[in-house]
């Protein structure tokens, strides 16, 4: 560049995307490619011209927790479950839904599991009248009658003899939908392990049916209340991240994708998307004559391998959830680029010893760098301050 282009370079400050500071320039009538000159700026350095990933963040708050909490009822003689969508950190549930049983909901709650126990299939949920009882089973059909010889066919008996099997008493039954005396000898011998008076048959107080194993989250009775209603609250047993993310956000999260996040020790760990769920929104009460205002969110949840997120459980950590990505983006430094007078941006460029100003237009900031499409190619070099 000559020294009259570069005489009617005026210095002054803009802002660039996001808050970079930038010169402003005339390129001359066109404000595309200007002379070659083989004088360099002053106090300038030469950066190559590479092909970089470039990402781009929204930093967001998560909460380190074990998931969904369900509520577990005895109700009616029978031992229900209801979910409840919820942020791990938050402590409210759903409440129950009632369901029939067979006999009267009736006895003392005299222990129950402490808070953070994990509860394996076929592991007592809480002890009635100083017998162990409400056995976890695995399946996904709530309890509404107990389990005896003589009772109709049904998607609860086909439940309870798999996790039978499952525990180790196969050999005395076929998994079916019919309650047989094979039925009855395997829970003879359950019952027999676990201490507890052989009746070959089981009460609806006496099973709990859960897709998987659990967490105790909370107790919700009290030692040496009645034995019904709401006895536990319950979550995975895996710690999670869940986010509440805004929906104007929401295109740029998928399964799969990888962030970022700072754990409360100061660490900094990766996360993968594992859940995206359905948005929620919540309207604010009116102030005066200000209206409520609608905010909709939609709950993500991210694990992480290789660390324990179970001693940060309830925190908040920060994630950096990326909202844009270029791959071999072909960028500058950001602080190379210059503010036409007339309008766009453009970099100079060194090629072969040769200086010379030229129209590029940016694409993705990231990490102090700019990607750029232009008369720039990788091998390049550009003045940067």
């Amino acid at each position: 560049m000559n020294k009259k282009q570069w005489g009617a370079i005026g210095a002054a400050v803009v802002i660039v995307g996001g808050g970079v500071v930038a010169l402003v320039a005339s390129s001359g009538s066109s404000g595309s490619a200007s002379a070659a000159s083989t004088q360099p700026k002053q106090l300038t350095t030469l950066q190559a011209v590479e092909a970089r990933t470039l990402s781009t963040t929204q930093d967001v708050n998560g909460t380190i927790g074990y998931g969904t909490v369900s509520t577990v009822t005895l109700g009616s003689g029978a031992a229900t479950v209801s979910a409840a969508t919820a942020s791990s950190a938050r402590t409210s549930t759903a409440a129950a839904s009632s369901s029939s049983g067979s006999s009267s909901g009736s006895g003392t709650i005299t222990a129950l599991p402490a808070i953070g126990t994990l509860i394996q299939p076929g592991n007592s949920m809480a002890e009635i009248d100083g017998t162990p009882s409400a056995f976890l089973m695995v399946g996904t059909r709530p309890v509404w009658r107990a389990f005896s010889s003589g009772m109709t066919d049904g998607p609860d008996v086909v439940q309870l003899e798999q996790t039978l099997a499952w525990l180790g008493y196969g050999s005395y039954l076929t998994v079916d939908s019919t309650f047989t005396s094979g039925t009855a000898n395997a829970i003879n011998a359950f019952e027999k392990d676990r201490g507890i008076t052989q009746t070959g048959g089981l009460t609806a107080q006496q099973v709990v049916f859960l897709p998987a194993q659990v967490r105790v989250a909370s107790q919700t009775a009290a030692i040496g209340g009645s034995a019904s209603g709401s006895i536990l609250t319950v979550t995975g047993t895996t710690p999670q991240i869940h986010v509440d993310l805004d929906a104007s956000l929401i295109a740029n999260a998928h399964v799969g994708d990888v962030a970022a996040l700072d754990l409360p020790n100061s660490t900094t760990v990766n996360g993968t998307i594992t859940a995206i769920g359905a948005a929620t929104s919540t309207t604010s009460a009116a102030q005066g004559n200000q209206a409520g205002t609608t905010t909709t969110t939609v709950g993500v949840t991210l694990s992480v391998t290789g660390t324990d997120l179970a001693q940060f459980n309830g925190a908040t950590v920060v994630v950096h959830l990326v909202t844009a990505k270029a791959k071999d983006a072909l960028s500058v430094p950001v602080k190379s680029l210059v503010a036409l007078a007339e309008g766009g941006f453009a970099v100079e460029r060194v090629r072969g010893g040769v200086h010379q100003l030229v129209k590029v237009t940016p694409g993705t900031f990231a990490g102090g760098f700019v990607q750029v499409a232009g008369d720039v190619r990788a091998g390049d070099r550009v003045a940067s301050p």
